[in-house]
């Protein structure tokens, strides 16, 4: 009998997952970007996921350094300009709410710096005049306005490539995104590279001749290409030092390399990249096979090629049946998957794309073909109304509007009201924990939730007359898988105003690093004597501090290698106390790359880092 109900379960889990992933594994992506100042609304974003969830697309990649801003909280804009973000969000964060609702889908949600070196965008040109030494110029020495009115960085200058990758690294280090797509990494035109920067680092590679005049010099062109394929190399390890987790990607155009010095089949040859969606805009199936046999036999390895295809192309609509087409002949020739330009045509309303293609080619969810399965599940949401879930004093009224999903409850501040939220946790791990809110008229500007962890409890608090809000993160924490575990508390002790309001509270696995976990868990079979705090500025120009600290007293050496296992340095051999140390290290003498530091402790190899030398 228990072997019976044992093999039904077996049964039942399969199918379960079937369900949930019947396909095989595919990348199913598009491009979520907007036009001008049109910046989507937090209900504009919640319907585009929810719709191309709906039609088994699984990742979208989200428009986050565009028209001279980018549309998150950024530490490295806000140095340089005294702005985090566009001034017309407001008080919003675009990628964050992206996140939010894009997580909440089950959708993996990339980071896609569109613009690239392009800094500056018509008058938002707080980059320039920030820092005007770091853009390219043309032959003339003037700073031209490429495409649509905008300044490009200079592709050399060493201070810019810090500022990009630092502008990067703040996406890493503070958002649960599971990529990068980091675009524009080509000259705007071939008449660039005449700045001070780029000039005097090709006179000192030719005897200290000037770089010619002709433009389309073939040596010049692939001068500059290798300059670029050198900034995409130390890109690339600077992301992946900070979390090896994060897919690096590129959409290059087939002619980069001979119109714009991009030559994006040495960066995928090379290891720079996870993937490359190649933009192969056609507006019929034959003209993107072409292409795509084309484009695919130079690359070593084609399963990093997810073509770009678009549903319009050269002012030419692309039919759903073409799109289709194009899907089924990527699948012909072994590739797995496509990624479609741009998420608002696919939603158009005259439009038929997404019924048609679930209709078809994305008939069943799937996986995406790099990741594990399950990397993205849909979020955990627990509705204020579910009996199952919920528990709550009677002090409670219900509104039927303004909810996540229908209503709400309301109750006044002085009423000593209070409301349990559970959850059923099937894998331990950081959570990010979220709230829904709508504002609301009388709100309290301190709603009081206390968060359940495995540390025991946090206190936030959230103002519920914020506008253009519906998820409100309220941290990260760590959760023990459990049955019917309490999550979240709502009362309203120590409120102000007239009403605190309980609506949905939403739990996303989170899969960023570098949130350090809680004391409580195991410390790990190495004795753990050293503890590498940083390397700083990392990548480096030629300096960088490392700072450390010590558990214990004993001999404590650092050491240098290449990445090919050669010893470059020992920086330090000697007794150190227990304490914390810093390290200035100079690399004037070494050639531009990726070095790895260890620390050793009582002759015990304890940690590694890589440190990213831009000379």
């Amino acid at each position: 009998m228990k072997k019976t109900i044992y093999f039904f379960l077996i049964l039942f889990l399969v199918s379960i997952g079937s369900f949930l992933h019947g396909a095989d594994p595919e990348l199913r992506g598009v491009w979520f970007a907007w036009a001008g100042n049109d910046i989507p609304s937090n209900e504009d974003i919640a319907r585009a996921m929810d719709a191309l969830a709906e039609a088994n697309f699984n990742i979208v990649y989200v428009d986050v350094w565009r028209y001279g801003y980018p549309y998150f909280r950024s530490e490295t804009f806000h140095k340089y300009t005294g702005l985090y973000t566009d001034p017309a969000v407001g008080d919003r964060d675009i990628l964050a709410e992206m996140i939010a609702e894009g997580h909440r889908a089950g959708l993996e949600v990339e980071a896609w710096f569109e613009a690239g070196f392009m800094a500056t965008q018509g008058h938002n040109d707080h980059m320039y005049r920030a820092k005007p030494e770091w853009f390219a110029k043309n032959r003339e020495g003037n700073v031209p306005l490429y495409g649509a009115g905008g300044m490009s960085l200079s592709h050399t200058h060493p201070e810019a490539w810090q500022f990009l990758i630092d502008l990067t690294q703040d996406v890493i280090r503070n958002y649960d995104v599971d990529g990068v797509e980091f675009d524009r990494v080509r000259y705007p035109g071939l008449d660039c590279g005449y700045d001070s920067t780029t000039i005097a680092l090709y006179k000192a590679d030719h005897q200290g001749t000037e770089p010619p005049q002709n433009t389309a010099d073939s040596d010049w062109i692939r001068w500059r290409a290798d300059k670029l394929t050198e900034f995409v190399g130390v890109f690339y390890d600077s992301i992946k030092a900070m979390n090896p987790d994060i897919i690096v990607s590129n959409a290059p155009l087939p002619w980069g390399y001979e119109q714009f010095c991009q030559d994006w089949v040495a960066w995928v040859n090379q290891g720079f990249l996870d993937v490359a969606q190649v933009q192969m805009y056609n507006s019929t199936n034959d003209s993107y096979v072409w292409r795509l046999d084309t484009e695919r036999v130079k690359m070593n390895d084609q399963s990093m090629l997810y073509p770009g295809i678009a549903t319009a192309a050269n002012e030419n609509t692309t039919s759903s049946s073409e799109l289709i087409k194009m899907i089924q002949s990527t699948r012909q020739r072994n590739l797995n998957g496509n990624v479609v330009w741009n998420h608002k045509s696919l939603m158009d309303t005259s439009s038929t794309y997404l019924v048609d293609l679930k209709a078809s080619v994305y008939r069943e969810k799937t996986d995406i073909p790099y990741r594990d399965a399950g990397w993205r599940l849909p979020a955990i949401i627990v509705n204020e109304n579910d009996g199952r879930l919920i528990e709550k004093s009677d002090n409670w009224n219900e509104i039927s509007y303004n909810g996540y999903e229908g209503g709400l409850y309301y109750a006044e501040t002085s009423s000593d009201a209070w409301i349990d939220y559970y959850a059923n946790i099937n894998e331990e791990g950081w959570y990010e924990v979220y709230v829904f809110h709508y504002q609301q008229a009388y709100a309290t500007t301190r709603a009081p939730y206390t968060v359940y962890h495995r540390d025991g409890e946090t206190l936030y608090h959230v103002n519920q007359q914020t506008r253009n809000s519906r998820w409100v993160k309220l941290g990260d924490v760590w959760l023990d898988p459990g049955f019917k575990q309490k999550i979240v508390r709502l009362t309203t002790e120590n409120t102000d105003n007239n009403f605190v309001f309980a609506d949905a509270v939403m739990l996303i696995k989170s899969r960023r690093l570098g949130i350090t976990p809680p004391v409580s868990i195991k410390s790990p079979p190495v004795p753990n004597k050293v503890n590498l705090i940083d390397v700083y500025p990392n990548p480096f120009n030629p300096r960088c501090e490392i700072r450390y600290s010590l558990d214990s007293a004993g001999k404590t050496e650092l050491r240098v290698w290449s990445t090919d296992g050669k010893l470059v340095d020992i920086l330090y051999n000697g007794y150190q106390n227990r304490g914390e140390y810093r390290f200035t290290y100079s690399a004037e003498d070494r050639v531009s790359g990726v070095y790895i530091l260890g620390i050793f402790h009582n002759d015990k190899l304890i940690k590694t880092t890589k440190m990213v030398y831009v000379k």
